[in-house]
C-alpha cells in the first residue's frame, strides 16, 4: 500500500467532499466531443462522478473528466 502512494504523484481528493453543497461545472470528453454539465455532485465511486442538475442526471467517467470547477453565479447587471 505504501508503494502505491509513492508511485502516485497525483493528489487524491474526493470531488464530493471538496465541492460539498455547491453547484459545479464539469467538462469531459465523450466520443471526440467536449461535454459540459452543471449541477450538484450527488456521489462518486472509484470510476464515476454522479451529477444532478436542472436538465437531469448524468454519470461521468473519471477517466474522461477534463475539469471540475465551482459554478459562478452571475451578478445582476446594472451596478453603477
Amino acid at each position: 500500500m505504501e508503494n502505491e502512494k509513492e508511485e502516485n504523484t497525483g493528489i487524491s481528493v474526493a470531488a464530493k467532499d471538496f465541492f460539498s453543497n455547491v453547484e459545479v461545472k464539469i467538462v469531459w470528453k465523450e466520443d471526440d466531443k467536449i461535454k459540459i454539465g452543471r449541477g450538484m455532485i450527488m456521489g462518486e465511486d472509484a470510476n464515476f462522478i454522479y451529477l444532478t442538475g436542472y436538465r437531469g442526471k448524468v454519470m461521468v467517467s473519471k477517466d474522461d473528466i477534463i475539469d471540475i470547477k465551482q459554478a459562478v453565479k452571475e451578478e445582476p447587471s446594472g451596478r453603477n
